[in-house]
């Protein structure tokens, strides 16, 4: 026998998929769609996945998972109301549509998280600390009532205030 037949090793994985890589999967599957044969979605797809490579402009990223400018919500925003608007015209598109959504408001909990995280580690000030919190719970509430535009909002106060905490 060998000594590692007998102990255990531990592996840790994180399977999680970074916020560049959930933003690359939404335009792949926006992408996917076209063309639709719908004429309106083609446009709101193709405003869509322009907005989110916008929000990837490298000049606004330091890291996969770090931004150090807020304009990446708003991209993120304006590609999640093309979103929204193929979801209420009822076509074959809306789950897509709705799966690209979720991705993209997971990456924008994620940056606002991880910002949140970098204040709390340099002992930012408790109270901008205390608004950005309050804000992910805008967030997780806007997003319960349907209101995703809102989040990606209460996402960008955020990780603003976790920013300047």
């Amino acid at each position: 026998f060998r000594s590692s037949d007998h102990d255990p090793v531990l592996v840790g994985l994180d399977l999680t998929p970074r916020p560049e890589v959930l933003k690359e999967n939404a335009v792949l599957e926006m992408s996917a769609l076209l063309p639709s044969g719908d004429r309106n979605t083609d446009k709101r797809l193709e405003k869509a996945i322009d907005y989110v490579e916008a929000s990837l402009n490298p000049d606004w990223w330091t890291a996969e998972d770090t931004i150090v400018d807020k304009k990446v919500f708003d991209a993120e925003r304006n590609a999640i109301a093309q979103l929204v608007l193929i979801t209420e015209d009822d076509v074959v598109e809306a789950e897509e549509a709705m799966w690209a959504i979720r991705m993209l408001l997971n990456a924008d909990r994620w940056l606002a998280q991880v910002e949140l995280a970098a204040a709390i580690d340099r002992g930012g000030r408790e109270s901008k600390i205390a608004d950005a919190y309050a804000a992910l719970d805008d967030a997780a509430a806007y997003i319960s009532a349907g209101m995703y535009v809102d989040a990606v909002n209460a996402y960008k106060a955020a990780w603003d205030a976790a920013h300047k905490a």
